[in-house]
């Protein structure tokens, strides 16, 4: 799906069924832009964002799972560890801006389960942390 008329009308259909929808937008080097538009319009929360380079139905339901928290009031807020969002894993989230606008980056943890920031964290893990070229104030 390449035409502009196309990807509006699919983004307006989620938004109305769903509320919500992701853009993927794959990267280099182990990471990328995914993220949702619509929670701060339906849910009165921040949207999401991942920069790791996933399988789009990896991030789908990352997203689907803190979707589903915010939807029973949860506000996932910055600096908190999350532990229902990946079985056995925690996860957080850091205020960063994407294309102009607050997101939540959903920072992930290593396969030892080390997050961003931890020394012993995986260095392309510890990426996550760093800026991109869509954010402002980027190198």
């Amino acid at each position: 799906m390449n035409d502009p008329r196309q990807i509006k009308q699919w983004e307006q259909e989620m938004m109305k069924t769903h509320g919500w929808y992701v853009h993927y937008i794959s990267g280099k080097n182990g990471y990328a832009n995914i993220h949702t538009h619509g929670l701060r319009e339906t849910f009165n929360h921040p949207d999401l964002q991942i920069v790791m380079l996933l399988k789009p139905n990896i991030a789908q339901g990352i997203f689907t799972a803190m979707i589903d928290e915010i939807q029973m009031g949860q506000q996932f807020q910055e600096g908190k560890l999350y532990d229902q969002v990946l079985v056995g894993y925690p996860v957080m989230v850091k205020a960063y801006e994407e294309m102009g606008r607050m997101v939540l980056r959903v920072l992930l943890p290593d396969g030892n389960g080390y997050l961003p920031g931890h020394p012993k964290c995986d260095p392309i893990f510890q990426g996550q942390l760093r800026r991109f070229p869509y954010e402002s104030g980027s190198n």
